[in-house]
């Protein structure tokens, strides 16, 4: 793996989903750091194309999936925490999740996830302890239960 295993994560993908706040967010860096892969934004309303953006609207996570689906895309990465990627958990849309720890305590932020209806039972397939002292944690979804209160 290379020094962050960025790059072999990132060609790994074929197209990124993410919700509005987080393209927001990027476009505000002034330049697209993620080249042509499809990108579709979650969001009920409208976001303006960035230039060098292959975006791709929608509203809702099951018609990001579907369309990328059908253009023969296997590998989505959910760019994004908080409501967006606990809908895509409700859903049972997700198969992994890679949890990034950085050597920083910044006191406020997006939560992982939200508040969830349903259980999800992951396995710790990989720990990779970088040189810059952050820890990356690679799970595979095992299981939805379908009611969290049992």
């Amino acid at each position: 793996m290379g020094e962050t295993g960025y790059e072999e994560f990132f060609s790994s993908v074929d197209c990124l989903a993410m919700g509005r706040k987080t393209y927001e967010v990027i476009e505000r860096f002034g330049s697209w750091p993620y080249g042509n892969k499809p990108t579709w934004v979650c969001s009920t309303r409208g976001v303006s194309p960035m230039v060098n953006v292959n975006l791709q609207s929608t509203q809702t996570p099951e018609a990001a999936v579907a369309a990328a689906n059908r253009l023969g895309f296997q590998h989505m990465w959910l760019v994004e925490g908080g409501v967006l990627a606990s809908a895509f958990l409700e859903l049972s849309l997700l198969t992994r999740v890679i949890v990034v720890q950085m050597p920083v305590v910044l006191g406020d932020g997006i939560p992982l996830f939200g508040p969830l209806a349903t259980h999800v039972a992951m396995v710790q397939e990989k720990c990779y302890l970088a040189p810059h002292g952050f820890t990356q944690l690679d799970y595979r979804i095992r299981e939805y239960r379908t009611n969290a209160s049992t």
